[in-house]
C-alpha cells in the first residue's frame, strides 16, 4: 500500500483541492467539503493497475525470490512471533 496506493491517493487528494480551490475562489475547504474530494481522489487511486504496480515493485507478484535477503526474512520472522 506504501508503494503505490497513498503516495497516489494523496496525489489525487491535492489535485482535488486545487481544483475546488480554482472553482470557489476566495472560499477555503472546510469539513463540509472534504469527503466529496477524498472519494473522488479514493476513485482514482484505488485502480487494479495502481494495485498490480505496488505488488511488482513490492517483489509479491510475480515473486521475485532475490528482493530480499536471508537476514530480512529471519528479521520478519522474529516480528511475526510477538
Amino acid at each position: 500500500m506504501d508503494l503505490s496506493f497513498f503516495k497516489t491517493l494523496n496525489m489525487h487528494y491535492n489535485s482535488e483541492i486545487v481544483s475546488w480551490l480554482r472553482a470557489h475562489p476566495g472560499r477555503r475547504v472546510t469539513e463540509y467539503e472534504i469527503a466529496g474530494l477524498f472519494s473522488s481522489a479514493y476513485g482514482r487511486a484505488a485502480s487494479v493497475n495502481n494495485a498490480v504496480h505496488g505488488f511488482k515493485k513490492a517483489g509479491i507478484f510475480p515473486f521475485r525470490d532475490d528482493l530480499f535477503s536471508e537476514a530480512d526474512v529471519a528479521g520478519m520472522s522474529i516480528m511475526l512471533h510477538y
